[in-house]
């Protein structure tokens, strides 16, 4: 049952799209609109992920580590709908255009590589791949470390005006992975209550 909340919830920013467009609720630029929702609930995950083990460090419980696949994997969704949406819609799968295109906007580099850091991770998940994973769990984990750097900072390059948006995902990751250092995690493990 909790997983399927899990699922569900990861779910709501594609529902939430698909009722806006059937609605007519989406912006003057419908394609943009979609694209930036699909971003948005892709950074939006991947920080959830970050945030299983810091929950582990202050609470010393597990039991929702069992969940941080799938919302790692919804992540992947939005980003490669994100990505096929930009390359699809915006560009036509037009190669000429597309390179055309990408040269005059350099974030989408960085988008598209926070993609690739992204895939290894969610193909490893998955079927016989997820024994192989076990051997480089820890490369794999620096990996999404990586990709929520590089999304922030995709964010941050895409925003011409306003970057209070990317500021916010920003100092989350910072105290996400503030989180992960030996002093703080020593810190929360040896003054945390004992569990009854």
């Amino acid at each position: 049952m909790r997983r399927l909340l899990v699922h569900l919830a990861c779910a709501v920013p594609l529902a939430l799209a698909l009722w806006a467009a059937a609605m007519g609720g989406l912006s003057a630029n419908p394609i943009e609109d979609i694209t930036h929702r699909a971003g948005a609930a892709t950074l939006t995950l991947l920080l959830v992920t970050l945030a299983f083990r810091p929950v582990e460090i202050v609470t010393g419980r597990r039991g929702h580590m069992r969940y941080r696949r799938a919302v790692g994997m919804w992540s992947f969704a939005y980003a490669t709908i994100h990505l096929l949406i930009f390359v699809g819609l915006d560009y036509g799968f037009d190669p000429t255009f597309l390179k055309e295109g990408v040269a005059k906007k350099p974030y989408a580099w960085l988008g598209f590589t926070g993609w690739l850091l992204m895939a290894p991770r969610a193909a490893t998940s998955m079927g016989p791949w997820k024994r192989w994973y076990g051997r480089y769990q820890q490369a794999f984990d620096y990996s999404v470390y990586a990709c929520a750097v590089v999304g922030v900072a995709h964010f941050w390059w895409l925003v011409k005006t306003d970057h209070t948006k990317p500021a916010v995902y920003g100092a989350i990751l910072l105290l996400l992975l503030a989180m992960r250092t030996p002093p703080v995690t020593g810190w929360f493990t040896t003054n945390r209550p004992a569990r009854s």
